[in-house]
């Protein structure tokens, strides 16, 4: 696969197959269709079509992905040329580029088959037989841990891999996020004979895996938060920012804020969270369900001391500036009641073989101890709230 020079690039942004925008020696040079343009070309901080390619590239430094690579002779040091291989086509969005004199339709860019599923996932080539110009969708699958897309009937479902530690978190949060009544993308655990027969392997014994069903179905975009303009660890500006988009993203995104402050979730950036929108009409639907909280619980285990020593941090700030960003105008927060009774009933099902109990029990400990922070806090601010409501009741 030779280098690409992007300067030389003339084509068309489609959506699915309208024309969205017209490409000019690398650059957007004419918007078509305003309502679907992707938002980074509006918001993001370095809104070049070239950091747009970046951000859709398989992360090359992934030990599997030079394996994924060396499978398409591909240049692992040229992500542009990587990405532009499917035409920039990713699972979660139908965004793509239709090259200068190119009679491609999205049916025929779009991915309808993963060959490569099982080296990405596992590392492994054997039995494999790859076709010519096969189109992969490793080759625009983002994150730093080994994965895999998988077509399982009509559908895709992402297979990602960690030690125990990183599964137990995914699961333990997944149930924790919906008993506070959010929308969370819904994992499953895949135990290694299920791994062994689903890519015709013997699984690797400290290997932990779970799936999880492409939230976008076929049918929604997703654009990640960095493409709205929202920054790290500022959920304030980060509100108003998805407030102006959708003020019911921006509901769930506080929710979110609470969820990763519960959880020690010290993974949340800003390309694991952002919103979907209307392939149709290019409509935010909601902010995309919460997904990859696989360090979350798993690294609290490393910091239980400090977190069990009442040390502030920044998680906890960064949920306690938000709220109280909005005294004088929100509503009382109805939270259910967290605490170890809850927290043990939520968690004491999910088994992760090589999980030890005894650190089920220290994340018990570990939440019950946040969650009551939290809650003292609520407590504090709803108060307030009906105070502040009393007051101008009585003017």
């Amino acid at each position: 696969m030779e280098k690409r020079d992007l300067s030389t690039l003339q084509g068309t942004l489609m959506s699915g197959n309208t024309p969205v925008a017209l490409i000019e020696s690398g650059e957007i040079s004419k918007v078509i269709e305003p309502s679907l343009l992707p938002f980074h070309f509006l918001y993001a901080a370095d809104p070049s079509l070239h950091s747009w390619l970046q951000q859709r590239s398989i992360d090359t430094s992934r030990t599997n992905s030079r394996f994924v690579l060396r499978e398409l002779d591909s240049d692992k040091a040229d992500i542009i040329q990587i990405v532009l291989s499917v035409n920039a086509a990713t699972i979660t969005d139908n965004i793509w580029i239709k090259e200068k004199n190119s009679e491609k339709t999205y049916e025929q860019t779009r991915f309808h088959q993963d060959h490569l599923a099982k080296v990405a996932l596992l590392g492994s080539s054997a039995g494999i037989d790859v076709p010519p110009d096969h189109r992969s969708p490793e080759l625009t699958n983002i994150g730093t841990f080994e994965k895999c897309w998988h077509l399982e009937n009509g559908q895709w479902w992402l297979y990602k891999r960690g030690d125990p530690g990183n599964t137990f978190s995914e699961l333990a949060v997944q149930s924790i996020g919906r008993y506070l009544n959010m929308n969370m993308a819904i994992y499953e655990y895949v135990s290694r004979e299920e791994i062994g027969n689903i890519f015709d392997c013997r699984a690797p014994a400290s290997m932990s895996t779970v799936k999880t069903l492409d939230f976008t179905g076929g049918v929604w975009n997703f654009e990640p938060a960095a493409d709205l303009g929202c920054k790290m660890d500022d959920a304030v500006k980060n509100y108003q920012i998805l407030k102006k988009l959708s003020p019911a993203a921006a509901q769930e995104y506080e929710k979110m804020v609470l969820l990763d402050a519960l959880t020690y979730n010290i993974d949340r950036h800003l390309y694991n969270f952002g919103v979907l929108r209307d392939q149709a009409t290019g409509q935010v639907v909601s902010l995309a369900p919460s997904y990859d909280h696989n360090l979350a619980l798993s690294i609290a285990l490393v910091d239980y001391k400090q977190i069990l020593a009442d040390k502030s941090d920044s998680l906890f700030l960064n949920w306690r500036n938000l709220v109280d960003s909005q005294l004088l105008t929100m509503d009382p927060i109805n939270l259910p009641p967290i605490n170890h009774l809850t927290m043990q009933a939520l968690l004491e099902d999910i088994n992760v073989p090589g999980f030890p109990d005894e650190d089920k029990k220290t994340v018990i400990e570990i939440l019950s101890f946040r969650g009551e922070k939290i809650q003292e806090r609520v407590r504090q601010l709803n108060l307030f709230v009906a105070r502040q409501k009393q007051i101008d009741m009585e003017r």
